[in-house]
């Protein structure tokens, strides 16, 4: 019995397959498995483990069938089966703020807010918050996007794989209040990692 296993999308990788009966399955381009299964026993089952990666968004059609056997199939029919996987865009959205260690009574604070997407996809409505709490009062800010002072929204739309966007947050400081300062970000795609989403 040989089975073929087919991969609808090139940007596919195929990581391993490995068929339960100890018989062995190789490996070629496009992506196509190509898996030698020997004899099956009537009323036996075989099963092939496929591992594979997608290297693009999109779905993914997996295409598995029998290619070869020796005996006569009596019901052609169900002889192929196909398996369809949608893949979507993650990213992973990484903020870093620095700011003055040490700062008098109304003095001038500077913070810088950087906002890197480490992928592996595009991100885009990217949007982040750095709302100055009591503590400060609002001088002038310059850097990537719209900052909205009074709500803290930082508008900064679409940030690239690699890509980074930076805000500089100028500010006095008030005589009492909350001086805990709190930057973070949000995008449209699903991020896994979102313990560095924000940074103090």
């Amino acid at each position: 019995v040989t089975l073929t296993d087919t991969f609808s999308n090139a940007a596919t990788t195929v990581l391993s397959a490995t068929p339960d009966n100890g018989e062995t399955c190789d490996i070629t381009g496009d992506p196509v498995i190509t898996c030698a299964l020997g004899t099956i026993a009537a009323t036996d089952t075989v099963t092939v483990t496929i591992t594979a990666s997608a290297d693009a968004v999109g779905t993914i059609d997996n295409l598995a069938e029998i290619t070869a056997v020796n005996e006569t199939d009596s019901d052609p029919t169900n002889d192929s089966d196909t398996a369809s996987t949608t893949v979507t865009p993650v990213i992973d959205l990484e903020v870093v703020k620095t700011g003055d260690a040490t700062v008098a009574i109304n003095g001038t604070v500077t913070y810088d807010v950087a906002i890197t997407n480490n992928g592996p996809s595009d991100a885009t409505g990217v949007t982040a918050n750095d709302q100055l709490p009591s503590g400060y009062s609002f001088v002038s800010y310059t850097g990537d996007g719209t900052y909205d002072e009074v709500s803290g929204d930082w508008t900064i739309g679409a940030l690239p794989n690699g890509s980074s966007a930076s805000l500089n947050i100028t500010a006095t400081v008030n005589a009492s209040g909350d001086y805990l300062n709190t930057a973070s970000v949000s995008g449209d795609q699903d991020d896994p990692n979102g313990g560095d989403d924000s940074d103090d």
